[in-house]
């Protein structure tokens, strides 16, 4: 096996579904955790933890599609 094989075996592909797992589950255990924990008046601001995930989770796939 050539040393260039195992780089590429080596090498991490970030596929979008990968992505999406790796970003969904924090996010939904941080909206949960909001949820319970804040007082019932901030409660409201555990609903742009969802909308940071979906802004981050596109301009990663940006950036990913500038790269190739």
């Amino acid at each position: 096996m050539s040393n260039q094989s195992v780089e590429k075996k080596s090498t991490l592909k970030m596929t979008k579904r990968k992505l999406y797992w790796i970003l969904f589950i924090p996010s939904v255990f941080i909206f949960v955790i909001a949820l319970i924990l804040l007082p019932e008046t901030p409660k409201n601001y555990s609903v742009f933890v969802p909308l940071i995930f979906w802004i981050i989770y596109y301009g990663v796939i940006k950036i990913m599609n500038l790269e190739k």
